[in-house]
């Protein structure tokens, strides 16, 4: 998966950080409580229209790295580099929280307890949600959803997991999202399906880069771990993601601007 139109190179070649964690400059970690705003701008914004992706800067102010950020996501993941870094652990046994559908997406929160760990740095799984159709592209291509696993570590850095989904066998964890969201206060241990241990990704290759949010405040930086090995959605399924969204829910591709991505296989 992570030979196509790439160019081998070697730990300590240079051409890419010995740590995934890269320590930037500007902005060096995110908070849950921009993630989670509610105020009028955050709940304002959407997908169409005059509050969809192309005007998100102009809806508030903390909304302006949506236009002025050097390193948004999503992108379209190709001329990546090959290496031999580590392979993500990942340490998935927590039950759901909450589950909520705020009309964009939905999304199911976490207990503590569930983690990845990517070359000696753990990060807390906090929440998952889904976009449809895909936000990356790999080679172009873009998939049928795209299901996103949010993680933070102890100093505040987000690491986001994302699964590409395309058509085939139905969904466990997205009939659990579907069947929990308008659930209320019903016992979310009833919903097996959205036990954190069903989210692990199945394979272990990995597309690394540094990005933002991809919905707004488009904050960066988020360390990004695209799964090369896509999971599957049924044609139902999709179709009743699209209708709790009433539409498509992704944005749109924003420019590499320079920046290296690395395939772990």
């Amino acid at each position: 998966m992570c030979t196509k139109g790439a160019v081998a190179i070697h730990p300590g070649s240079g051409l890419i950080p010995q740590s995934v964690m890269r320590l930037v400059p500007v902005r060096t970690s995110i908070s849950m409580d921009e993630l989670t705003s509610d105020d009028a701008a955050a709940e304002g914004w959407s997908y169409q229209g005059k509050t969809g992706p192309r005007y998100w800067h102009s809806l508030s102010e903390s909304f302006k790295t949506c236009e002025l950020g050097l390193r948004q996501s999503p992108i379209d993941i190709t001329g990546h580099e090959n290496d031999s870094g580590a392979r993500i652990k990942f340490m998935y046994d927590t039950l759901p929280v909450a589950v909520n559908s705020n009309g964009r997406t939905i999304t199911v929160w976490y207990e503590p307890g569930s983690a990845m760990e990517v070359e000696g740095n753990v990060f807390q799984l906090l929440q998952a949600h889904f976009h449809a159709p895909s936000e990356h592209l790999i080679e172009g291509r873009q998939f049928s959803a795209e299901v996103h696993l949010l993680h933070e570590n102890g100093q505040g850095a987000m690491a986001v997991v994302a699964v590409m989904l395309e058509p085939g066998n139905p969904n466990e964890a997205i009939n659990g999202l579907l069947t929990g969201y308008d659930s209320g206060d019903a016992p979310y241990g009833d919903y097996p399906a959205l036990h954190s241990r069903i989210l692990e990704p199945s394979g272990k290759g990995y597309y690394n880069y540094v990005g933002s949010t991809t919905t707004p405040p488009c904050l960066e930086p988020v360390e990004w771990f695209v799964m090369t090995d896509p999971s599957t959605i049924s044609e139902d399924q999709l179709a009743d993601l699209y209708s709790v969204t009433s539409g498509p829910n992704n944005r749109p591709i924003q420019p590499l601007n320079g920046r290296k991505i690395r395939c772990v296989v």
